[in-house]
């Protein structure tokens, strides 16, 4: 992140989750599901579970532009 390399930043947001997923199997097919979802919409760096596990949180990093647009595109449940 010092470097501003931002699509290295998301790519290891992606690549965390999926470890948290496979390797250690803490998270749940709800999770998976809106990581996936937020890692589609523009302007989203990446997602990952965050949070003990088991069905706890997941976190989005978005570029400043994209978050209005990725708040109204989830209360649409796009």
């Amino acid at each position: 992140m010092g470097h501003g390399d931002w699509a290295a930043f998301g790519e290891l947001l992606r690549q965390s989750h999926i470890s948290l997923r496979d390797d250690y199997e803490v998270s749940c097919r709800e999770l998976d599901i809106m990581c996936e979802l937020a890692d589609r919409r523009p302007g989203c760096l990446g997602a990952r579970m965050v949070g003990a596990g088991f069905g706890g949180c997941a976190m989005a990093a978005l570029l400043p532009d994209a978050t209005g647009r990725f708040r109204r595109d989830g209360r649409r449940g796009l």
